[in-house]
């Protein structure tokens, strides 16, 4: 009698293949997902197997912008209930230095190619200068939460602008790499292994249609300003990148996101009476 697998002989098995197979799929999923959220940790704190750490890290990509929304809302309710706890000044720069240590949401140290606009590459100042660069973007955000804060009778409004902000910025990084080519097999976001079609990249920015209509309905006039200018800034830079032939790195992604969310912020904290000023 010739031995044979279970799989062949019992068809409850071989019934049971697709569902089990739909089951990993979903276990993957959301597998993936965390594996997104680490992508923008500064920590680890999963390890897959070999066996399936190829297709979940490939998957993970699809869920970088909504990875990013989860960070930035944890971030904007941290800020919600450490004033609460502590003064507001405290509070942005407890939630702040939280975010610079822990997270990835922020990367001011990456300004695109910072060595090159500051100084000479030959020059011994450079890291000098970048480290300076790096802590004015920050105090300079942290200044931009802490005004829309203060500013604001109510906590919902500057919340919902700074979760806008930090969720377009994390976009950012899905939607440079879909668009950028590059062949850094150690890059950490845009590489070979980790692609992110066009298509994929639309349905897993669905999740920015609410979110624009909430930025909306809490604050129009603050909020089409800041969505316009980041939108042309971002455009802008692209372009100049694509008609100088640069080889866009890790670098200019994580700049470009930085960058988006300072500018996004800096126009939501405008003063427009002058306008008002300007028309009498």
């Amino acid at each position: 009698m010739n031995a044979s697998s279970p799989f062949e002989d019992n068809p409850q098995s071989r019934q049971s293949d697709p569902s089990d197979k739909n089951v990993t799929d979903w276990v993957d999923y959301i597998v993936a997902y965390f594996v997104a959220v680490q992508r923008y940790l500064r920590i680890s704190f999963m390890s897959l197997h070999a066996d399936r750490k190829a297709a979940i890290e490939k998957r993970s990509t699809l869920f970088l912008p909504l990875a990013g929304f989860s960070l930035g809302l944890l971030v904007s309710l941290l800020l919600a209930l450490t004033q609460f706890i502590w003064p507001l000044g405290i509070a942005v720069l407890l939630v702040g230095s939280i975010e610079l240590v822990l997270l990835r949401t922020f990367v001011p140290e990456s300004i695109p190619q910072c060595r090159e606009l500051l100084i000479s590459k030959v020059s011994t100042s450079a890291s000098g200068n970048i480290f300076v660069l790096t802590i004015v973007f920050m105090l300079l955000r942290m200044a931009l939460f802490y005004q829309l804060l203060s500013e604001s009778m109510s906590l919902l409004t500057p919340c919902i602008l700074i979760l806008i902000s930090i969720s377009l910025g994390t976009w950012i990084i899905p939607f440079s790499i879909s668009f950028a080519v590059a062949h850094d097999e150690k890059a950490r976001w845009i590489n070979p292994n980790h692609p992110l079609t066009k298509k994929q990249l639309g349905y897993g920015s669905l999740f920015l249609i609410p979110l624009f209509l909430l930025g909306t309905w809490s604050s129009l006039s603050y909020f089409a300003p800041a969505l316009i200018a980041t939108a042309v800034l971002t455009y802008w830079i692209m372009r100049k990148l694509e008609d100088h032939d640069v080889e866009i790195t890790d670098t200019h992604i994580e700049g470009l996101a930085s960058l988006a969310q300072v500018v996004f912020l800096l126009v939501c904290t405008i003063d427009f009476s002058f306008l008002k000023q300007l028309s009498e």
